[in-house]
C-alpha cells in the first residue's frame, strides 16, 4: 500500500503583502473621486433650497394680494414672509421666515455653525441671510429682503 501525501499550498505572506498594496493604491487613487463628488453635491442641495424658498415666498405673496389666507405666515408691510409681521429682522423672525416658507425637515437654526446640517440665519434691517451650513468651499448663500421680496443665491 502506497501513501498519498497531499500538499497544500496556500497563500504566501509575500503574496498577501503583494495584494495589500495594490488595493491600498486602489483606494488611494478613488477616494479623491469619491470626495469631490460628495463636495460637489452641496451645490444642487442648496441651489434646491433657495428656488424652494423663492417658490415658497412668491406664493404666499401672491396670496396676500388676492386677500386670501397667508396661511397664518407672517408678512411685511408689502405681503413678503418675514417672520415677525414687520419691523428689523433678527436671526430668530428670518429663521421663523424660512421655516415657514419652506416647511422643510431640513434643521434652520440661528447664527452660523459650520460643518452643521441644513441653513444657519443672520437678520438685519430688511434683510435676512441664510448660509448653507454643512460645507464652507464654496460658501453658499440665500439674500432676502423682506421689503422688496427679493431672493438671490450666491456662491462665494
Amino acid at each position: 500500500m502506497t501513501a498519498q501525501v497531499s500538499q497544500q499550498r496556500g497563500i504566501t505572506l509575500i503574496e498577501m503583502v503583494a495584494v495589500l498594496v495594490v488595493l491600498s493604491l486602489l483606494a488611494a487613487m478613488a477616494t479623491p473621486r469619491f470626495y469631490n463628488a460628495s463636495q460637489g453635491a452641496h451645490t444642487p442641495i442648496a441651489l434646491t433650497g433657495a428656488n424652494a424658498f423663492r417658490s415658497g415666498a412668491a406664493l404666499i405673496r401672491t396670496k396676500w394680494v388676492l386677500g386670501g389666507s397667508t396661511g397664518g405666515v407672517m408678512v411685511s408691510a408689502n405681503g413678503w414672509p418675514d417672520g415677525s409681521g414687520g419691523g428689523n429682522m433678527t436671526a430668530g423672525t428670518c429663521m421663523t421666515a424660512f421655516n415657514d416658507v419652506v416647511q422643510t425637515q431640513a434643521p434652520v437654526t440661528t447664527g452660523i455653525s459650520w460643518n452643521s446640517d441644513g441653513w444657519g440665519t443672520w437678520g438685519f434691517g430688511a434683510w435676512c441671510v441664510f448660509v448653507y451650513q454643512p460645507d464652507t468651499s464654496p460658501y453658499r448663500y440665500i439674500i432676502y429682503n423682506v421689503t422688496t421680496g427679493l431672493i438671490d443665491y450666491i456662491e462665494v
